[in-house]
C-alpha cells in the first residue's frame, strides 16, 4: 500500500506535465491549421473578387455577352492586349451614358498641351505663337446619383483669358434611367453625330478633330433633349445596334441666333466577331452660315462612320 502512495506521489505530477504538454503542442497544431486556412481563404476572396471585377468590366464593355466569351486565364495571359486594341479602334461604348459610374466628389481633371515651332509663312508671334502652350484645362463630375438618376458637369479655363464667358462650361446635363436600355438625357452635351464629335479629346489618337467637326459642329456641344436607346434585348439583327435622337438648338453652338429646332439621329451597329463597328448620321433644320459665307440656310447634314480592327491594324473612316 505504501509503495503504491509513493508511486502515485512520484509519477502523478509527471503524468499530468506529459498530457498538458501534449494538449499544448495540439493547440499550437490546431493554431498552424487555422491559420493556413485563413491564409487559403483569404486568398480564394482575393480571387473571386478578381474575377467579379473582370467579369463586370468585360460585360460593360461589350465584350462578354454570354459565358462563351469569357475566355482562360492562360489565353489572357498569351495576348493580354488583343481586347484593349481591338476597344481602343471600335470604341464600343461611344457615346455611352453616366450610369456605370458613381458620382464622387472627385473630379477628372484633363490638360492638354504642345509645342508649336516654325510658324507658318506670313504669320507672327501673336498669330502663331512658337513656344509652349496649355490648349486645353478641364475638370469634370460626372456619374450615377442613383440608379435611375445621372448627371455630368465639365468646365475649362481655356476661354477664360479670351473672354468668351460663354464657352467656360463645357457639359451640363441630367440623365433618367427608364430602363436598362433607355437613356433620357436633357441639358447642354456633346452631339450625337459621327464618330469624331462623340469620341473624348482623351482617347484619339490625333491632336484634333477633322475639318468638318469645326466648321459644322463648332464646340461640338448643344443644349437639347435626347434619347439614347441599345437594342440588343430585340435579338437578331438588332444586337450590337445603339440609336440616338434629339432635338437642339442649332449646330452653330456659340453663335446660335435663330428659333428653329435641329433633329439630330444617329444609328451605330457593333459586329462582334468581325470587329467591325458601322455608324450613320443625320442632322435636319436650318444651319447658321459662318461669317463670310453666303447660301441657303436650309441644309442638311448627313454622315457616315467606320471602325474596323484585325490584329495590330486598325482603320478608321
Amino acid at each position: 500500500m505504501r509503495h503504491a502512495v509513493l508511486l502515485a506521489l512520484l509519477f502523478g505530477p509527471f503524468s499530468f506535465s506529459l498530457r498538458a504538454q501534449d494538449q499544448d503542442a495540439r493547440i499550437d497544431e490546431l493554431a498552424k491549421k487555422l491559420k493556413d486556412a485563413q491564409q487559403v481563404a483569404v486568398s480564394l476572396q482575393k480571387t473571386i473578387d478578381s474575377l467579379t471585377d473582370e467579369l463586370e468590366s468585360l460585360r460593360k464593355s461589350g465584350k462578354a455577352t454570354h459565358p462563351q466569351a469569357i475566355v482562360s486565364s492562360s489565353q489572357a495571359t498569351a495576348e493580354p492586349d488583343k481586347g484593349e486594341f481591338r476597344n481602343q479602334i471600335l470604341v464600343p461604348d461611344l457615346g455611352g451614358d453616366e450610369r456605370s459610374n458613381r458620382l464622387t466628389a472627385r473630379p477628372e481633371l484633363f490638360i492638354q498641351s504642345r509645342y508649336s515651332a516654325v510658324p507658318v509663312r506670313g504669320t507672327d508671334v501673336s498669330t502663331a505663337p512658337s513656344d509652349f502652350e496649355l490648349t486645353r484645362m478641364e475638370s469634370r463630375w460626372s456619374g450615377a446619383v442613383s440608379d435611375k438618376i445621372g448627371m455630368g458637369f465639365e468646365l475649362q479655363y481655356h476661354p477664360a483669358p479670351d473672354g468668351t464667358s460663354e464657352q467656360l462650361v463645357n457639359d451640363a446635363f441630367v440623365e433618367y434611367y427608364p430602363s436598362d436600355s433607355v437613356t433620357l438625357r436633357a441639358g447642354q452635351f456633346v452631339k450625337p453625330f459621327g464618330f469624331d464629335i462623340q469620341q473624348s479629346s482623351r482617347d484619339r489618337e490625333s491632336p484634333e478633330r477633322g475639318i468638318f467637326a469645326g466648321y459644322f459642329f463648332p464646340g461640338e456641344r448643344d443644349r437639347g433633349f435626347m434619347v439614347a436607346a441599345k437594342l440588343d434585348s430585340l435579338g437578331g439583327a438588332w444586337k450590337g445596334t445603339e440609336v440616338f435622337a434629339g432635338a437642339f438648338n442649332g449646330n452653330r453652338f456659340f453663335a446660335d441666333n435663330n428659333r428653329n429646332l435641329n433633329y439630330d439621329i444617329r444609328v451605330r451597329k457593333l459586329f462582334e466577331r468581325l470587329s467591325l463597328a458601322i455608324g450613320a448620321s443625320a442632322q435636319i433644320g436650318r444651319q447658321i452660315l459662318p461669317d463670310g459665307i453666303r447660301g441657303s440656310d436650309r441644309e442638311n447634314l448627313y454622315g457616315a462612320d467606320l471602325q474596323w480592327a484585325w490584329r495590330r491594324l486598325g482603320v478608321r473612316a
